[in-house]
């Protein structure tokens, strides 16, 4: 499903308030289930049926909605770990070109080949 819904349109379809508990999402969200199910079950016409198939669909939108707010403020932020982690690359990066800085140096400087300049 797309999730085109906004909260307050999500807890419209469920009935309940937007900052509603998680359990009485779900229970909101069952209680209309069942209804709409039993619904579809007893649809005389494809016409009724199909309306009321859009209904759970929308229905689910409105829960899914709702829910995957509400997980996404328990997320941890991952702004902060990823500037860290370009940080110690940099880090690692920089230390790496000075040891084959080092290296050159030392190769150059060797005591042999100062003799053999002398």
């Amino acid at each position: 499903m797309l999730n085109n819904m906004n909260d307050e349109e999500a807890s419209s379809v469920l009935g309940v308030a937007v900052d509603s508990a998680p359990d009485a999402r779900k229970q909101a969200f069952e209680t209309q289930k069942d209804k709409l199910q039993l619904r579809l079950a007893e649809a005389a016409t494809y016409g009724l049926k199909s309306k009321y198939i859009d209904a759970l669909k929308r229905l689910e939108e409105a829960y899914e909605t709702l829910e995957l707010h509400a997980d996404a403020d328990h997320l941890p932020s991952l702004r902060r770990d990823v500037t860290h982690n370009v940080r110690k690359q940099a880090a690692i990066g920089l230390k790496a070109k000075c040891r084959e800085v080092v290296k050159r140096l030392k190769k150059s400087y060797e005591p042999a080949e100062l003799y053999r300049r002398a």
